[in-house]
């Protein structure tokens, strides 16, 4: 358990700051009033991936790539969803590949940075 909580809370703190800053980048902001603080949660909710990803586990590379691009894809797709709902971006291929753009970037650095320590630490 406290390697899965290790694993969670590294990937909360790469990828929770690059999702918001690049979906701000992008200009998707809701309309509410607090947007930074939707922003960190819609960031912090696509973590829920996190625990399904660790309970299918990963023994051998081939799994392991297939379920990060499972948990991308998902995740682009929420990011997608929440674009084009309270943002208000274009229901467009754009924003479908920008927001899977996003989600690879999230998931590639902390996938690159949980292998890297695992190699350091090993």
């Amino acid at each position: 358990m406290l390697d899965w909580l290790v694993a969670y809370l590294l990937t909360c703190a790469v990828e929770i700051p690059l999702v918001v800053a690049l979906v701000r980048r992008l200009g998707w902001a809701p309309g509410s009033a607090r947007p930074l603080a939707e922003t960190v949660a819609i960031a912090w909710a696509l973590q829920l991936t996190h625990p399904l990803l660790w309970l299918v586990g990963t023994p051998d590379v081939a799994r392991l790539v297939a379920a990060e691009v499972a948990v991308t894809v998902v995740e682009g797709t929420a990011l997608a969803a929440w674009a084009t709902g309270p943002c208000g971006a274009d229901r467009s291929r754009k924003t479908w590949d920008r927001a899977m753009l996003v989600a690879v970037v999230a998931n590639g650095s902390s996938l690159a940075l949980g292998l890297l320590l695992r190699l350091l630490l090993a």
